[in-house]
């Protein structure tokens, strides 16, 4: 059975040098100077201790607010989402596009 689910996360948005950036585990990078954090609402990564990591020149927002996300679940969602959208999907992890 395919299903549409909305999903809670938290997003943080990590804006800082290329090489801060290449500091940061578990982020998704989304240009050189700009990469992403997502988890589960009750994660504990905070503005604070990623900017700690960053550095100075380093800037962590909160973005939680500003995205909705949804899962497309069942054993047939790679091939329902090859209808809505060009993007290949890997079977796990991160897919930019």
């Amino acid at each position: 059975m395919l299903e549409l689910l909305s999903t809670r996360a938290s997003v943080l948005g990590c804006f800082a040098s290329a090489q801060a950036l290449d500091r940061l585990e578990g982020s998704f990078r989304i240009a050189p100077d700009e990469a992403m954090i997502l988890g589960a609402p009750t994660d504990v990564v905070t503005e604070t201790k990623v900017a700690e990591t960053l550095g100075d020149d380093a800037l962590v927002l909160d973005m939680t607010d500003g995205w909705v996300i949804w899962s497309l679940a069942g054993e047939d969602a790679h091939y329902a989402f090859a209808y809505l959208s060009p993007v290949h999907l890997e079977t796990e992890g991160f897919t930019s596009g």
